[in-house]
């Protein structure tokens, strides 16, 4: 479930007959939507034959009709479409990295003899509706094939997909036994040995000798020496076991109190995008009235789910030793940092700026830390408030990473030079924005539907800087005497590479800051959910 959101909206589409089939007219505006919902397309198309010359005149013509109809979905969908020009080996199988529902219209998925007709793939097509299916799927090639995925794959092996499908598969054969069993069988830490023991006898499901106990070390490195704590709470984040205590798949009996059933659907039902649909809230003592603007902010904040995450970054003296955090409750976050119009709403006024810098729907600039804090303080004082706050470092870190475990939450290449990259899909940095602050949401949020994270404005958090340890920690928050006032995220007027010292890249998720009232520093509200939300 803790994709539900992405995977009601995201359609991966992979095609080597794109005019034909993938993306015919009628697919568009089905895919263009009623421009309330917004949708990520992604495209993959190609043929066994990729990178290589087009074998005939009817496949360089197949290509250019292709590449002609991405341009036209360009036109229709813009940035929200995700495609190459140039087709991709073995297009289909991309469905299960990507990890969410997808539409394949692919025959190489199937056995099929005889020369397909030109509307075919359509009719051979395969649609994923399950994001956990295509996880487990994934997962178990990863745990029986690792080596398949290039000579990082021990590296990418002690991700939780892998580990947790292993769990799963314990757990189904232990459960066939079940009444022979007289100890706690389905506990993680049981199931951990189980794994461990599979793999220290060399029953790897066909693996090359010596990659699992390779990637189990990993593993052992990256989630300390109980390794499968850490694993089912990101199984859980992923869909792939229950949300309980003890280690139960996905696919298994449901055993538990109604009082846990009910904690799970309201936990399926937050997860879906958070929006406030009516100015009313219902708590134990009734129903109040919410501010309208109180309810138009929440309406406009995601739900960070909790979970576990590594923080800081080995390579940069501020940020060392990369270290276990645990976010124990799940939070509010604000879509976008704080607008001009709502700080003006709240404070009855705009801090001096200039005609340049101000716009209702520019990030709020030049305002100071006591003026932020009442900012919050005002706003909380509303029907319906009360529980908003700055987020803190920790917070901050986990929501920018999305899930992820690399540099940025796309990857860990923002693109070279002084040319706009990758990074700027999601950022405005200075390759991009030209010399001046923009619209908030404006380009791609992350996986936790987070716009600007990393650039844009840096943004102030509620601690100081802590001193970072080896230890794991839960719920980490920087007391005064730690150090100034921290800031994130980086700013639309700095150059986001510089390749001689990682210090100085500052839209890393892990770049720490300090807070200055400037034109170039900003905040995001956080709230904490209680039981009415």
């Amino acid at each position: 479930l803790a994709h539900l959101r992405s995977a009601r909206k995201d359609v991966l589409v992979a095609s080597d007959r794109l005019a034909e089939s993938g993306l015919d007219g009628a697919t568009l505006r089905d895919l263009r939507g009623d421009g309330l919902t917004k949708r990520v397309v992604r495209v993959v198309w190609g043929r066994e034959w990729a990178g290589q010359d087009a074998p005939d005149k009817a496949a360089r013509e197949q290509i250019k009709r292709a590449q002609r109809t991405i341009r036209d979905a360009r036109e229709l969908l813009g940035e929200h479409l995700h495609t190459s020009d140039e087709p991709m080996e073995n297009h289909a199988k991309l469905l299960l990295i990507d990890g969410q529902r997808g539409l394949i219209t692919s025959e190489n998925l199937l056995s099929y003899g005889g020369e397909k007709g030109r509307y075919e793939s359509r009719e051979l097509g395969v649609t994923f509706w399950s994001p956990v299916v295509a996880r487990h799927v994934l997962g178990r090639l990863l745990l029986h094939w690792p080596a398949a995925l290039g000579p990082a794959a021990t590296g990418r092996s002690d991700a939780p997909l892998a580990w947790a499908v292993a769990g799963n598969e314990v757990w189904h054969g232990l459960n066939g036994i079940r009444d022979q069993l007289d100890f706690d069988w389905q506990s993680p830490a049981f199931i951990e040995a189980a794994v461990k023991d599979h793999i220290d006898t060399g029953n790897s499901g066909g693996s090359p000798v010596g990659v699992q106990p390779v990637a189990w070390d990993g593993l052992i490195q990256r989630a300390g020496s109980a390794p499968f704590a850490w694993v089912r709470d990101e199984a859980e984040r992923l869909g792939l076991v229950q949300p309980q205590a003890r280690w139960a798949p996905y696919d298994a009996p449901w055993e538990v109190s109604v009082e846990e059933l009910a904690a799970a659907a309201a936990k399926a039902a937050a997860d879906l995008p958070p929006r406030v649909q009516a100015a009313t809230v219902s708590s134990s003592q009734g129903v109040f009235e919410i501010d309208p603007l109180v309810a138009r902010i929440l309406s406009d904040m995601c739900r960070i789910p909790a979970g576990v995450f590594l923080m800081g970054d080995d390579r940069v003296r501020e940020e060392f030793p990369r270290h276990r955090v645990r976010i124990s409750r799940p939070f509010l976050l604000g879509r976008t940092p704080v607008t001009q119009g709502v700080w003006e709403a709240v404070m009855g006024r705009l801090p001096h700026l200039r005609d340049v810098e101000r716009h209702p729907e520019f990030p709020i600039i030049q305002v100071s830390r006591e003026q932020m804090q009442e900012f919050v303080e005002r706003l909380n004082r509303r029907p319906g408030g009360g529980n908003f706050e700055l987020p803190t470092e920790a917070q901050w870190e986990y929501a920018c990473l999305a899930g992820a475990d690399t540099i940025y939450s796309f990857g860990d290449e923002p693109g070279p030079g002084d040319r706009p990259g990758v990074l700027e899909r999601y950022a405005w940095t200075k390759r991009n924005a030209g010399g001046r602050l923009q619209r908030v949401g404006q380009l791609l949020p992350n996986a936790f539907g987070l716009h600007d994270m990393h650039g844009l404005v840096y943004e102030t958090m509620r601690d100081h800087q802590r001193r970072y340890s080896a230890e794991p920690v839960t719920d980490p928050i920087g007391s005064p005497g730690d150090g100034k006032i921290a800031a994130r995220g980086g700013s639309w007027g700095r150059c986001p590479v510089d390749p001689r010292n990682p210090a100085q890249e500052h839209f890393r998720c892990a770049s720490r800051q300090y807070y200055e009232s400037s034109q170039r520093v900003s905040l995001r509200l956080a709230c904490r959910i209680t039981e009415e939300q």
